[in-house]
């Protein structure tokens, strides 16, 4: 397992899921995580399981609000002073539906966060 002491990361999607186990799995090789999500009960039960809770700090976001993203890392930067990678991991999923099945607003929202907030991240 590669070392990563000193290295600090962002990881949205931390709340849950894959997002949360990446950011356990930096934290134990010895990362500084910024754990962002819009699930802030979820970012809670993440810091909760941290191996190392000094090195996790939370960040509520929603990556489809361009606005929100835009001044993100200048706020990662002022609290850590450096970013040294991104693990964009926020996401939703979609329901197994036919595409006649899918509403406008469904498409929309779906834009919105998988691929928008990945481009705005």
């Amino acid at each position: 397992m590669k070392k990563l002491d000193g290295a600090v990361f962002v990881v949205t999607g931390a709340g849950s899921g894959i997002g949360r186990h990446v950011a356990l799995d930096l934290l134990a090789r010895g990362a500084t995580v910024v754990g962002a999500d819009i699930n802030e009960a979820g970012l809670a039960e993440t810091s909760g399981m941290a191996s190392a809770p000094s090195r996790f700090s939370t960040s509520l976001l929603d990556i489809s609000d361009r606005d929100a993203v835009a001044s993100f890392p200048g706020a990662v930067l002022e609290q850590h002073g450096r970013i040294d990678g991104l693990f964009n991991i926020a996401g939703i999923p979609q329901h197994f539906e036919t595409a006649a099945e899918i509403t406008d607003e469904q498409i929309e929202r779906l834009m919105r966060i998988n691929f928008w907030g990945t481009v705005w991240m």
